[in-house]
């Protein structure tokens, strides 16, 4: 398969995981995942995607915590790395 027909196929499968479904399970959803992670602790997040996450996980963790965001596909680290960089400004 080209490289740009792999990133346009990734690109669309990230956009798709990044849903309100996903969000109300992390955030809403009586059973979300969020209130399990406090300040200090480390996290990880395998399988990080586009970094959906991985913003809000580094602000529950705070400065003496660390998140760690792995992901098999190199485009998916990229785009995770980009979407934390761009909150850092």
């Amino acid at each position: 398969m080209k490289v740009e027909n792999r990133q346009k196929i990734l690109t669309g499968i990230i956009q798709a995981v990044n849903s309100p479904l996903r969000h109300y399970m992390f955030f809403e959803s009586p059973k979300r995942f969020c209130k399990y992670v406090k300040p200090g602790q480390t996290v990880l997040d395998l399988g990080c995607g586009g970094g959906y996450f991985l913003v809000d996980l580094a602000k529950r963790v705070g400065a003496n915590g660390t998140v760690y965001a792995v992901d098999i596909e190199e485009l998916c680290i990229g785009l995770a790395r980009k979407r934390f960089q761009s909150t850092q400004n």
